[in-house]
């Protein structure tokens, strides 16, 4: 958490993260992965998603530089922020809002195929 911290800190300097605010800053202290077979079954797994919970942003597609311009599209027609990871990772990440108990959290989605 203390590296998430410093990470956050470093790419947002007027970012305050304390002991009391630590569970609204950081919005992935805890997260799910969903594995697919096949990369055209994401649009249905993003249906589900969008669909079951409320988003805090906009859902982040990473991808791999190189990857075709039409599955890049693909995201940006979905309203995905698309950004190039440097280390070749791909993956679209969901930030969403839940209430399992009578508080608020938050939550990361991690969504990518079996392959990736």
């Amino acid at each position: 958490m203390l590296e998430k911290v410093v990470r956050k800190r470093l790419e947002s300097k007027e970012r305050i993260i304390t002991v009391n605010n630590y569970e609204e800053e950081l919005t992935d202290l805890a997260g799910i992965r969903i594995l697919h077979l096949f990369k055209g079954d994401w649009q249905r797994i993003h249906k589900f998603i969008t669909n079951t919970w409320e988003l805090l942003e906009a859902p982040t597609a990473y991808y791999r530089k190189g990857d075709s311009g039409e599955v890049l599209s693909m995201f940006t027609k979905q309203n995905c922020e698309v950004k190039e990871h440097p280390a070749g990772y791909r993956s679209v990440h969901y930030i969403v809002e839940t209430s399992p108990t009578k508080t608020k959290r938050y939550v990361e989605i991690q969504v990518r195929t079996i392959f990736e």
